[in-house]
């Protein structure tokens, strides 16, 4: 499993100030340059592992950049000073094209009135109908699966996982043209996730982003035009969530949510999905246990994915006022514009907040655990008031399918494992090789 490196320039000269933090600063940032857009996990280093996760800064660019860690110090900043908070340049830049001002981007007050409208939508009840709906066509996708080996079996789940977002959206699976549009989809997501080096400088949009392939431009008329297409095909007597956001968001608005609600949840889902049957099929005993289908179990084996597996691997935001944290008697002084990045998968991971951390352990989310005493420390959903709309709906849908996969199959590896990469989902980096077998 992936290991951050070993670091090759002084960490903590970077947090002094003078010529020497500069110095000191350049092999970070050509680092950054070199190795984010590709997969911005390798910019972790081994020392972010070591000690008692005190902040870290990186003077720079824009300002620069605190790397937080630990629980008391994430809650002061993400729920203390939370109206000093924005998603910032960096999250403009790679998403704007794609999702427009969907409740993702939108701030201040337009995200208030626009997030308190959409709590209406992700209610309990509509939840409970679209949990029902995913249970069916996840029984239908695990009974279609035939026992064998699979040397890409990601590519089912994301099928599947598409497939349930358009369904779940319009009520059905679309024909041959909805599921190209679901194709255009995951290609606009792809692009989007893709990191470059004029992204991390902060440039404008107009500078050319030599990592990308212009999907947004190509294939957003497109796709805009196939969402519109089906939703005036919507059967109006068959729940669905694009009826729940008619309800609650203005018609002008309507498009940047459609795509927001495949973007946050389409992509970030399957990822999860890939995870947990990569977990399962490397513990049979784990397997067993939550075969059983006992509540509890379930629910800690997905908290459990979600610790080692974040759907992102670093949560980032801007400040847009001064304002200090204390930190272990030490205060933290935050400038407007520096950025306040954190490392979920060191947080999630990290041997200061959590027994063999690189294990699977279910009993840490079950009664009496070590994660229900580490709140602040796990947070695969975000933290405090911007905490991901879809949080449950996301749980649901990966525990009913892998719920619906066990009652009929054991899983086993089949081939080498895959490796992490961040992007801005944590995807897979090679194929996911699994074998079936009937129970």
């Amino acid at each position: 499993m992936y290991q951050p490196q070993q670091p090759f320039f002084h960490l903590e000269a970077m947090g002094k100030g003078g010529l020497k933090a500069w110095l000191a600063a350049l092999p970070f940032y050509w680092h950054m340059a070199c190795k984010a857009p590709r997969d911005s996990l390798e910019t972790l280093h081994a020392g972010e592992m070591e000690g008692e996760g005190r902040a870290r800064f990186f003077k720079g660019l824009g300002g620069g950049v605190w790397r937080l860690y630990r629980p008391e110090t994430l809650r002061a900043a993400f729920i203390g000073q939370r109206a000093h908070l924005i998603k910032g340049r960096l999250t403009q830049n790679l998403m704007a094209k794609t999702l427009g001002k969907g409740l993702l981007l939108t701030e201040g007050s337009a995200w208030a009135v626009r997030r308190k409208a959409l709590n209406s939508a992700f209610s309990k009840e509509a939840l409970t109908i679209l949990t029902t709906a995913t249970q069916n066509r996840a029984e239908a996708f695990a009974q279609a699966l035939k026992p064998g080996s699979f040397s890409r079996f990601q590519h089912q789940l994301e099928q599947f996982t598409m497939h349930n977002a358009l369904a779940a959206m319009f009520g059905r699976i679309p024909n041959l043209n909805g599921l190209q549009m679901g194709a255009d989809i995951a290609e606009l997501l792809a692009d989007m996730g893709s990191l470059d080096l004029a992204d991390l400088l902060g440039l404008p949009m107009w500078v050319p982003r030599m990592s990308k392939r212009g999907a947004a431009k190509r294939l957003l008329p497109r796709v805009h035009k196939a969402l519109a297409s089906l939703a005036s095909e919507v059967d109006e007597e068959t729940p669905t969530f694009l009826a729940l956001l008619q309800a609650y968001v203005a018609p002008e608005d309507m498009m940047d949510e459609i795509l927001t609600f495949f973007g946050a949840g389409y992509e970030t889902t399957s990822v999860a999905l890939a995870w947990a049957c990569y977990t399962l099929a490397q513990n049979l005993e784990i397997q067993a246990q939550v075969r059983k289908g006992d509540a509890n179990v379930c629910k800690a084996f997905t908290q459990e994915i979600m610790r080692l597996y974040p759907p992102i691997a670093f949560l980032t935001r801007e400040a847009t006022a001064d304002f200090e944290l204390v930190e272990q008697g030490h205060r933290l002084s935050i400038l407007t514009g520096q950025v306040i990045n954190v490392p979920l998968w060191v947080v999630q991971r990290h041997p200061a907040l959590w027994s063999q951390p690189e294990k699977v352990r279910l009993e840490r989310f079950l009664p009496g655990g070590e994660g229900l005493e580490h709140q602040a420390a796990y947070f695969p959903f975000g933290i405090g008031n911007r905490m991901c709309i879809g949080k449950h709906f996301a749980e649901a849908t990966l525990l009913v399918c892998v719920q619906c996969l066990l009652a009929r199959f054991r899983l086993f590896p089949s081939g080498p494992a895959p490796e992490p990469l961040g992007q801005i989902s944590l995807r897979l980096k090679g194929d996911l090789g699994l074998r079936l077998e009937a129970l």
